[in-house]
Parts: C-alpha cells; sequence; structure tokens
C-alpha cells in the first residue's frame, strides 16, 4: 500500500469490508470527496483573492490557473476554504484527501460587493410545535452561507455550508430556538446575525438592554421591541413587536417635590396586526400607514386611525412578503417641499412628478412589485410597477427624489448627498427612487405613463361638470436603471 503523499500525487486505496458467511473481506472502491459547490474570486490590486464553498470530508485543496495555453500550479495544499495568488486567472480547484480528489471546479464567480448582510429573519416569531415556518436572508459580497440552530446551549447544524445563492430555509422547532446565520467572505472575513423562534406553549426570554446614562424609554415595558420600527410622531412612540403586535406609548412628565423631572411612558393603544411589522410607519392626515408580512410568503398593507383605533384598514393579500415601509406620495406636499427648501438638485423632478406620478400609497413588495393603493380604500389598486431587475431582493424603503426624506439621508451623509446630486445633474429630470443595492446606489426612474383616451363616461362627466373617477392601470410598467454609483 502505498503511503498518501499530496506532492505525488499518490492516494491510499480505499477498501469496503464486506461480510461473507463468517469470513470478512476488505474490497477496494474509489473513494473521493464532493466536488466544490462554488468559486468566488475578487481582484483587489494586484491580487487575486479566492474563496469557496468548503467540503466537510477535504484534507486540502488544490488551486491551479491558466496561463500559456495551460493549468499551472498556484498551491497544492491550502489547507482553509480560502487563498490569495499574485496570479491572474481562470482558476480552478479541486477537494482532495487520502484517497483522491474530486473533479476540478473552474466555473469561477467573479464578487465585486463588500460582505454585508441586508437581512435576517422568520416568518414569524412564533409559532405552533412543529408547524412549519421559512428563515429568509438577504446578503451580498459573501462566498458560502451556513445556518445553525441553538437549544438549551446545544448548537447543530441546520444548513451546512451552501453557495450564498440561497435565500431561504424551510424549519419547524419544539423548543425556543436561536438561529446564527454566517456569511463568509474574502481572507476569513464572516458576519453573523442571530434570530429566535419561539413556540407558542413557551414564553420566550427577552433579553433586556444594560442599563446606560442615555435615556431608554422602552427598556423597562419587557417588550420584544423590533428596533427599526420605532418611531415618533407628535410626541407619541409608535413601535412593533416580533408577536405580531404595534403599540403606541405616550410620555407623561412628573416633577418631583425637588424640582426634578422624571419620564414615564404610557400604553394609549395596541393593535394585533396578524403578521410582523418589520419598518417604522409612515403618517398622514391623523392615519398610520404600515406594512405586515405574513407566513407563506404573503403581505398586505394596513391603515389605522391613531386616535381612534380600531380594526385596521388593510389592503388585499399580496403573493409577497412586505418587508420595506410604504411611501406615501401627496404631489401638493411635494410642490410645497420644493418651495420651501433650497436643495435644487434634489427637487429638479418635482414638476415631472406632477405629470408622471399619482397620489397614493407606494407598497414595495419584496419581489420587486410596486403597488400604488388608493389611500381612502387601500382594497383599490391604482397603478403597479415593476423594479427593475438590478434590485433583487427589496427589504427597505427607496428615497424619492424631491421628497423630505431624501433631503434628511442627504444631511447624514456628505457622500451620499455627492452621489445623488451628481447623477441627477448629468441624467436630468424626471421623478427617480434612489435604492441600495449591495455597495451600489441606483437611481430607478419611474416610466411616463401612455395617454389614454377617455372613455364615454368620463367625458359625459367632464361636460356636465361632474368628477370623474379616477380608472385604475390595467397591466404594469416596468422601471429603469437611468444610472448606478459604487459606495
Amino acid at each position: 500500500m502505498v503511503l498518501f503523499s499530496p506532492l505525488l500525487n499518490a492516494f491510499e486505496q480505499a477498501y469496503a469490508p464486506i461480510r461473507a458467511g463468517k469470513a470478512t473481506i476488505f474490497l477496494p472502491f474509489e473513494l473521493i470527496p464532493e466536488k466544490i459547490v462554488r468559486l468566488s474570486t475578487k481582484r483587489t490590486g494586484d491580487v487575486s483573492q479566492l474563496a469557496w464553498t468548503p467540503v466537510w470530508e477535504a484534507d486540502y485543496y488544490v488551486v491551479e490557473h491558466y496561463q500559456g495555453g495551460q493549468w499551472k500550479t498556484v498551491n497544492d495544499k491550502v489547507l482553509t476554504s480560502f487563498t490569495s495568488t499574485a496570479q491572474t486567472g481562470p482558476f480552478r480547484i479541486k477537494s482532495c484527501h487520502r484517497y483522491g480528489c474530486s473533479s476540478w471546479q473552474q466555473n469561477a464567480v467573479t464578487v465585486d460587493a463588500d460582505l454585508e448582510v441586508q437581512a435576517f429573519y422568520a416568518t414569524s416569531s412564533q409559532v405552533e410545535p412543529g408547524e412549519v415556518f421559512q428563515l429568509h436572508w438577504s446578503q451580498s459580497g459573501a462566498t458560502a452561507i451556513s445556518v445553525t440552530k441553538s437549544v438549551n446551549q446545544y448548537t447543530t447544524p441546520a444548513l451546512t455550508m451552501k453557495s450564498p445563492s440561497l435565500r431561504s430555509l424551510s424549519q419547524s422547532i419544539n423548543y425556543v430556538t436561536k438561529y446564527t446565520l454566517t456569511a463568509y467572505g474574502f481572507g476569513g472575513q464572516k458576519l453573523q446575525r442571530e434570530v429566535v423562534v419561539s413556540p407558542l406553549a413557551e414564553v420566550r426570554t427577552i433579553e433586556q438592554a444594560l442599563p446606560s446614562n442615555y435615556p431608554q424609554p422602552l427598556r423597562e415595558l419587557g417588550l420584544d421591541v423590533i428596533e427599526r420600527t420605532i418611531v415618533e410622531h407628535n410626541g407619541s412612540l409608535y413601535f412593533a413587536t416580533h408577536d405580531d403586535k404595534l403599540f403606541r406609548y405616550k410620555s407623561q412628565v412628573i416633577q418631583s417635590a425637588r424640582g426634578e423631572k422624571d419620564i414615564t411612558w404610557q400604553k394609549e393603544w395596541v393593535l394585533n396586526t396578524a403578521g410582523v411589522v418589520a419598518n417604522a410607519p409612515v403618517f398622514n392626515d391623523g392615519f398610520a400607514y404600515f406594512t405586515v408580512s405574513m407566513m407563506g410568503e404573503k403581505g398586505k398593507a394596513c391603515k389605522v386611525d391613531i386616535n381612534q383605533p380600531g380594526t385596521p384598514d388593510c389592503s388585499k393579500q399580496f403573493d409577497s412578503n412586505v418587508i420595506a415601509a410604504p411611501m406615501l406620495i401627496d404631489k401638493a406636499q411635494l410642490n410645497a417641499t420644493a418651495s420651501s427648501l433650497s436643495q435644487s438638485s434634489f427637487f429638479s423632478s418635482v414638476s415631472d412628478a406632477n405629470e408622471i406620478l399619482m397620489n397614493g400609497l407606494y407598497v414595495f413588495q419584496r419581489n420587486g412589485t410596486i403597488k400604488v393603493l388608493d389611500t381612502d380604500d387601500l382594497s383599490t389598486e391604482l397603478k403597479t410597477y415593476i423594479m427593475p431587475p438590478q434590485a433583487k431582493n427589496v427589504l427597505t424603503k427607496p428615497l424619492l427624489i424631491g421628497s423630505v426624506e431624501l433631503v434628511r439621508a442627504a444631511e447624514q451623509s456628505t457622500q451620499f448627498a455627492k452621489h445623488v446630486t451628481e447623477a441627477v445633474n448629468t441624467v436630468g429630470s424626471g421623478p427617480q427612487l434612489i435604492y441600495r443595492e449591495g455597495n451600489k446606489l441606483l437611481g430607478i426612474a419611474f416610466p411616463k405613463s401612455t395617454p389614454q383616451s377617455e372613455s364615454v363616461t368620463q367625458q359625459m362627466s367632464r361636460m356636465l361638470g361632474l368628477e370623474a373617477v379616477q380608472s385604475t392601470s390595467q397591466g404594469s410598467q416596468t422601471m429603469q436603471v437611468v444610472w448606478e454609483v459604487e459606495l
């Protein structure tokens, strides 16, 4: 039997024991590790970085590059799932152990984005024992991903190292379970995100924030608050929790005999939302508008009277989760904002917006569909837009050029303001959404509506001086990326 030597490419022979009566014989068979699923490459300066999905039974990896019409060895014994070299591609790689090597993987994927995990969540934070639910995540710049689950301090794999193109996982639980997503990048870099799912029969333990010198008004409430949903409006705090509820709290100032002031928070109302509210509500004319994600990849938009809360008024269910907050467009408010603020480059498209956009609640579904709903009746769909393919997984609300939100974002980041100003001045006017996908900012233009001839009913209404009923759109319009910049 030849001893294993990677330099000589000599391997041991694998044998399988076979029972034959009372005797055991050993038959030779081929035993090689699995082929690497994905090879990722990235050029940084004069260095080529390589990373790949590891193979659990591999002892080492062999890397080669193609030059001068032949494959040449870069490293014949890489002990990690990543390496770097001054050589340029194409590259190929195979996994090996003492019995042999897999076939070559040479279909490399070029990765340009920096490693980032935008979201990791479950379709519901509380489920019936044994009920199947979905874990979802969004990332950029990853070369591999894995998911583990922890129950009572015991951690086991829920998903072994897989290609980062995978974005969801079906699970079921009987006990409180913490899931940890790990996204791997080049050079051994990795990022982790966690989510906890509880069976309805158990009470989830909520980790309290540590006291600090900063105001922490929600710390003592004992609620499992989704932090990104917290928003202040007219002196009240609104926020959602992981158990499918939306709260409103009011602050009260209590003055002691010594003249010291203490602020306490009193619950004014709570709504059952029948799904997760993942982002902060938006407000207009005494109503709070919010989106809800439900099990089964469903979603909806709702509104509630903030002063007389009752059963929320909701849209029809969409065939996609709705993670991003909705966007209210009121052309009168856009015009007022444009005339009162001085950032002219951010408001050059307001006049065009008056002609192209319509008033309504713009709901951004995760699959890239935008539904424009009538704010008076959310069950009425006024128009449908389709985001371009560059916006692959819509989890956050885009910013509308001409909106106050865009001005606030520009005030917080001079780099962001510079990128947007230069892009808008170059491309020209027209209503656009600013959306971040990975490490890129995308300028996405609304298509110009095709004029439609009036129906007989509309003509008669106009002639008689009656208010014409606005017709709903037929079909959908696809939006286009008109500019993009690297962050």
